[in-house]
């Protein structure tokens, strides 16, 4: 399930440069897919080097190790810092307040970094579902003020409504509900499916873009 959610992330973020050609305000959520096709790779570089995947209860790290371990802490909460900014820009239209929000996931990871090792294993999760909780919530309201508007639903609003949709599903029926730590597959196999369509969709709208352009 990992390599299926990599390989169809890559894709989502390569046919949303296609449809990104063709239209502006499909930027934003290029952006985001894009970072996050070079988190991940980042993210598996980190875990393979310096053998981050441990089980619960470890001894801390130590060293560039722990340097390691901080930076996919940071890749792990830009996630929710990225949705709730992508939301904030593409269904409020809020690009000061979305930068904002970048501000806060640098507290948070030098907050992080500054109680270690006292916040990990358990403590952690806590974190990361309260910082998943609380990009969901800023995501609604964007939605909320985007249907008071009664804006459009372009592509770009509905990629991310699918994104939001599909974050919300595995809290309640993913790894955060089964297993944060043992049971990561459920989100992996639910997002691979999530970036496998919005491939689709986004191939499909530039086709059309090309046949009318």
């Amino acid at each position: 399930m990992l390599w299926a959610a990599r390989i169809t992330l890559f894709l989502a973020a390569v046919s949303g440069m296609m449809v990104a050609r063709k239209r502006r305000d499909h930027r934003p959520l290029t952006l985001f897919l894009v970072w996050f096709v070079v988190m991940t790779a980042l993210r598996a570089v980190l875990a393979s080097r310096f053998g981050l995947l441990r089980p619960v209860g470890s001894p801390p790290f130590t060293g560039a190790a722990r340097m390691a371990f901080h930076v996919d802490q940071a890749i792990e909460l830009s996630w929710s810092v990225g949705l709730a900014a992508l939301t904030i820009v593409v269904f409020a239209g809020r690009r000061l307040i979305a930068t904002a929000i970048g501000l806060l996931w640098v507290g948070a990871v030098a907050y992080l970094a500054i109680n270690y090792p006292e916040i990990r294993g358990d403590a952690l999760r806590k974190v990361y579902l309260a910082a998943e909780l609380a990009a969901l919530a800023v995501a609604a309201a964007s939605i909320v003020t985007w249907t008071w508007r009664k804006d459009l639903p372009m592509p770009a609003r509905i990629c991310v409504l699918a994104i939001c949709l599909t974050d919300g599903v595995t809290l309640i029926a993913g790894a955060w509900r089964w297993g944060f730590w043992v049971h990561w597959e459920l989100n992996q196999a639910a997002f691979a499916l999530l970036y496998a369509t919005i491939t689709v969709y986004q191939v499909i709208i530039w086709n059309r873009s090309s046949r009318s352009s």
